[in-house]
């Protein structure tokens, strides 16, 4: 009995990895587009942005750099998640699964709320880009140089 309970066991926590890995691949994905979007209103906005959308760009600014610090603590829980499910894949212990399952619904969900939050970012980014590229001085600055 105790070999059925260790192979339902190890499923289970198999499936808790590689849940996690894809959470983690898709923060990592999040956080190259975060450096994009970053370097994007940094670097190139400066110069194109009229006062006019100055506050709203600031705000984006703001929340990016909010979620970088974000990401970066859920990526490392989410390491830390793994290395608990991996170090423990044999265990057969009611209080310890409760617990895991426990904290990968705590995760998941932080997961989820990292991801919805980033995805408004980066429509906001992309509306404010439009704004900015829609603006006089920048089709000015474009047709002069085509």
């Amino acid at each position: 009995m105790d070999f059925v309970r260790n192979t339902e066991s190890l499923e289970v926590y198999s499936q808790y990895y590689i849940e996690a890995e894809n959470w983690k691949s898709d923060i990592e994905f999040y956080i190259i587009e975060h450096k994009f979007m970053s370097t994007l209103i940094n670097k190139y906005f400066t110069f194109l942005i009229s006062e006019e959308y100055l506050d709203e760009t600031q705000d984006i600014v703001l929340r990016l750099s909010k979620l970088e610090n974000i990401g970066k603590d859920l990526i490392k829980d989410v390491e830390d998640f793994m290395h608990g499910v991996k170090t423990n894949l044999t265990k057969d212990d009611q209080m310890f699964y409760k617990r895991l399952n426990s904290e990968k619904e705590k995760l998941g969900r932080r997961v989820e709320a990292f991801s919805h939050i980033f995805k408004h970012i980066k429509t906001d980014v992309f509306k404010i880009t439009e704004k900015i590229l829609g603006n006089e001085k920048v089709k000015k600055l474009i047709s002069a140089v085509h």
